[in-house]
């Protein structure tokens, strides 16, 4: 089907240069331009096909001319635009250029142009750090005060499993034991129980 597709695309180009005086090079360029499939573009200046790639990149449709660049708003709710790299799948849909930010995570708000500046996700972690919904820019900080009763924030790693809830992001001080009243950035700073 798409050979006799091309067959007839052929004399239709060839009837429309004898009638409209259609140079060869702008016909070529015509056809080359249709033969892209969605997930990649027409580089008028290399003369090929190339492939959508970078920050929120991607073509829904065939035989355009530039890819289509997802937003933070077009994404929805708990999403964000990702970085697009060439060796992945081609980005054929908004949505294959998203990506989920989770709850117990957030993400960079900057449209970089590298994969780590590309509304980079990354894990809550820090001194009674989390966040319990999906799709934030920034995580939640527990205090004494929201922890509760015989609890203090607990100092967060990103190699722990992502901090989802506040009761996530605090800990026990048992009975006989203290804490050092302090906010601090490492492990023995953050409300140290003794």
């Amino acid at each position: 089907m798409r050979w006799g597709l091309r067959v007839v695309v052929s004399v239709m180009a060839v009837a429309l240069r004898h009638v409209s005086g259609v140079s060869n090079l702008q016909l070529e360029r015509s056809l080359a331009q249709q033969g892209c499939n969605p997930g990649s573009y027409f580089d008028q200046s290399r003369q090929t096909c190339v492939r959508c790639s970078g920050c929120g990149s991607f073509q829904d449709e065939a035989g355009q001319t530039s890819c289509k660049t997802a937003t933070v708003e077009s994404c929805g709710e708990g999403k964000v635009p990702k970085f697009i790299q060439t060796w992945m799948d081609p980005p054929t849909t908004l949505d294959s250029a998203c990506a989920l930010v989770p709850a117990g995570n957030y993400f960079k708000d900057a449209a970089g142009s590298t994969y780590s500046t590309c509304y980079f996700v990354s894990q809550c972690s820090g001194c009674g750090s989390f966040q319990d919904e999906a799709g934030q820019a920034s995580c939640k900080t527990a205090t004494v005060e929201s922890c509760g009763e015989g609890k203090v924030p607990k100092f967060i790693q990103t190699w722990m499993d992502p901090p989802t809830t506040l009761d996530s992001a605090c800990a026990l001080v048992p009975a006989g034991n203290y804490f050092k009243d302090a906010a601090g950035s490492t492990y023995f700073t953050c409300y140290f129980v003794s």
